[in-house]
């Protein structure tokens, strides 16, 4: 298998506020990424806390279901992430069976297929969904978000895919770029790309800021 994260800061951000944390175990592969908004004290913060706690106690396998452990995880973002908010996606896919569940909220995604021919497997929770007279402008209006004031219920997606296949886990920067006069992303661009077929286990990192984390000692960076 071979996986590559790639990750950088948008043209109108202060700082790099995407996170993933990935992990493997018996034949599955996780992972949780996470796209934080750009407002509140530590979006960065929430961003890193999120996705590496719900993927540390997922593959635990300590919980009763995935949505009584969100719902744990969510009480404990109080006090510290009263003013962040984000999205995110987990993703729980077995690698012998080429099947896999995605849990998420907001606008990160996962697709399945070949670069210029991919499967969106999740739609997104923005308001051109709800409502798809208002037109594209309207793309980047989110109608769930992780908040710690309030628990988001998540959406959860079974889905399958063929031999060969490269699966791309990534947020909105990613999959609707919205670029600037001089032509970079005002929005941060990050993707994880994942060939399960590919043999052997290899991990390749290029991101402008330390927003990736391994739960295993499985996985032996070449960046």
């Amino acid at each position: 298998m071979d996986v590559s994260w790639i990750s950088q800061k948008g043209s109108s951000r202060d700082n790099n506020n995407d996170y993933v944390a990935v992990g493997e175990n018996n034949n599955h592969f996780y992972a949780v990424i996470v796209d934080a908004l750009n407002k509140g004290k530590s979006p960065g913060g929430l961003a890193e806390y999120w996705a590496k706690t719900v993927l540390t106690r997922y593959i635990q396998q300590q919980h009763k279901s995935v949505l009584s452990l969100l719902k744990e995880i969510h009480s404990s973002l109080i006090p510290d992430y009263l003013t962040e908010s984000a999205s995110y996606t987990l993703i729980d896919i077995d690698l012998t069976k080429r099947s896999g569940t995605v849990v998420y909220v907001g606008d990160c995604r996962l697709g399945t297929g070949q670069s210029g021919n991919i499967n969106w497997i999740n739609q997104p929770h923005i308001l051109v969904n709800t409502f798809p007279e208002l037109g594209n402008s309207y793309a980047s209006c989110l109608t769930r978000v992780l908040k710690a004031r309030r628990f988001t219920e998540p959406d959860q997606v079974n889905f399958n895919w063929r031999p060969g296949e490269m699966l791309l886990l990534c947020t909105d920067g990613y999959w609707l770029p919205d670029s600037d006069s001089q032509g970079g992303n005002r929005d941060d661009v990050s993707v994880l790309k994942l060939r399960p077929d590919d043999p052997g286990f290899t991990l390749h990192v290029d991101s402008d800021c330390d927003n990736f984390f391994s739960v295993t000692g499985l996985l032996n960076s070449d960046k």
